[in-house]
């Protein structure tokens, strides 16, 4: 019996899109936020999910996937809805899932809001698992998982260029500085939407290019071609690369008006924890004067003050009609 071809029913784990696709995208055309607010705020939410991923102890590909779903999903919508720190929260954690290296949602929300403090310049204090602020956190990781899955089809699984890199830096001989600077484009171009334009052997032949040209080793002419990649693709990627190292660091930027979104993070927690600490500060100066009152003997009360003084003449009035006694 002949044995069947399954081939044809493999799935591709490899997502590329149209350049129309990525330069329609829903946060600009239809909520008109600027297109460079909107690419700065994908690398500040990239690199709150790298360092989280390197604060968790999470393997590349997990940090790599976690970026993957967040561009993926501002394909679909925008970063006015739905608010892109929140939604990297909720990235981490699904990809930390998908790629079999699951996290307690409480263990991420720890180190998301020791890094989002840290970026706001505030000192640094472990998040109250009692406090409101968490239980929203939770509620909306939840909330948004559902969301991010739904929207893209429940595909989460994805290929990444990593594994391509020492195999052709084997093979060409290459120093292993070689192989670091290229796993080092590869990383730093999930900030981007690369992964999303190029198929991941062309990421990585590009990176190992670009490597080559900055340690000065050189590759075989025309050596790419091997693996189907054009110049046009390597330069197309090391332009986009270069944009990214010539940019000032990535904050946040709002989006609109009223967005203020580390305020509603971080400082809702700050103002109840004021609350909370003039609240127990007088109850402790009340505690106090009772105290006080007490061991003097005089109770704090009006009326007890009144009593004590009825009591006191009452005694003075006995007193005197036992000395009038002959």
């Amino acid at each position: 019996m002949e044995r069947p071809d399954f081939t044809q029913h493999l799935i591709s784990f490899v997502y590329t899109y149209p350049e129309e696709c990525l330069n329609s995208l829903p946060s600009v055309t239809q909520d008109g936020i600027d297109p460079t607010i909107e690419a700065n705020n994908r690398v500040f939410a990239c690199e709150l999910i790298a360092q989280a991923g390197m604060m968790l102890k999470l393997p590349i590909t997990v940090v790599c996937t976690a970026q993957t779903i967040l561009h993926r999903f501002y394909l679909r919508k925008s970063m006015k809805k739905y608010k892109i720190l929140r939604t990297s929260i909720t990235c981490m954690f699904l990809a930390a899932k998908v790629e079999e290296h699951p996290r307690k949602p409480r263990d991420i929300m720890f180190v998301f809001d020791r890094l989002l403090k840290k970026r706001a310049g505030l000192t640094p204090s472990v998040l109250d698992l009692s406090s409101q602020r968490f239980s929203r956190w939770r509620s909306t990781i939840r909330q948004l998982e559902l969301v991010v899955l739904s929207s893209l089809g429940y595909a989460l699984y994805m290929e990444h260029p990593h594994k391509y890199v020492l195999y052709v830096c084997r093979s060409f001989h290459a120093p292993s500085i070689l192989a670091q600077n290229a796993w080092n484009f590869i990383n730093d171009s999930y900030r981007t939407l690369i992964p999303l334009r190029f198929p991941p052997i062309v990421i990585s032949v590009a990176c190992i290019e670009l490597a080559s040209r900055l340690v000065q080793f050189p590759l075989p002419e025309q050596w790419h071609n091997i693996f189907d990649t054009t110049t046009q693709q390597i330069e197309a990627i090391g332009s986009e690369l270069a944009n990214l190292y010539t940019n000032p660091a990535a904050n946040y930027i709002s989006v609109c008006e009223d967005d203020d979104q580390i305020k509603e993070l971080l400082c809702e927690e700050d103002e109840e924890q004021i609350k909370l600490r003039e609240k127990e500060k007088e109850e402790k100066e009340k505690e106090k004067k009772e105290r006080q009152a007490i061991n003097s003997g005089v109770v704090g009360t009006p009326s007890a003050i009144n009593l004590t003084e009825d009591v006191i003449m009452n005694e003075e009035k006995e007193e005197d009609k036992l000395t009038d006694i002959p």
